[in-house]
C-alpha cells in the first residue's frame, strides 16, 4: 500500500480538481478492494459533473490498474 508521502510524490501534476477526484477514488478504493468500472459510479464517488468526469477520467484512470470490472490503484 502507498503511503501518503508516496500518493503526493506521484501526484504533483495533477490539478486540484483532479487530485481531489483521485483521493476520492483512492479512499473508496481501500474502503472497498476496489471500484466498478462504471462511469455514472466513478462520477459520483468523485463528486464531478458528466462534463468534468469525462474530461478527466483519462488521467484518473492512469493512476488505476483498470479492467472491464474495475480499478484498484496501482
Amino acid at each position: 500500500m502507498e503511503t501518503l508521502q508516496d500518493s503526493l510524490n506521484n501526484t504533483w501534476g495533477l490539478s486540484t480538481e483532479q487530485i481531489g477526484a483521485y483521493y476520492l477514488l483512492l479512499t473508496a478504493s481501500r474502503i472497498n478492494g476496489g471500484i466498478p468500472n462504471n462511469d455514472k459510479i466513478l462520477q459520483q464517488i468523485t463528486r464531478l459533473s458528466a462534463y468534468q468526469w469525462k474530461k478527466h477520467k483519462p488521467v484518473l484512470a492512469s493512476y488505476f490498474n483498470v479492467t472491464s470490472t474495475n480499478w484498484q490503484p496501482k
